[in-house]
């Protein structure tokens, strides 16, 4: 749920009560909030919202698992080697 507005609307508010009836019903709830001093971070929403499941980012794909480690800052970016199995397919 995305939820926009102007403040003092009670936003926060609709939003918790939101999270709180999703988890009763056996939802993952993940949350993100914006700030202007994150605006210009790559993937900083990325991260809040993906860093509560990195626990069971084992049953993710190789390359899928890196790629999101690597949004988030885990380990660096490895540059494909042409003609091995992991460069890009065209």
């Amino acid at each position: 749920m995305l939820l926009r507005g102007e403040a003092g609307i009670d936003k926060t508010a609709l939003l918790d009560w939101t999270a709180v009836q999703a988890r009763g019903r056996g939802f993952t709830v993940l949350r993100a909030v914006g700030s202007e001093a994150e605006a210009k971070l790559a993937f900083g929403a990325l991260h809040q919202v993906l860093w509560p499941l990195m626990e069971g980012s084992w049953a993710l794909p190789t390359r899928q698992r890196q790629a999101v480690e690597s949004a988030l800052g885990l380990h660096e970016t490895a540059t494909p080697v042409a003609g091995s199995s992991s460069a890009p397919r065209h």
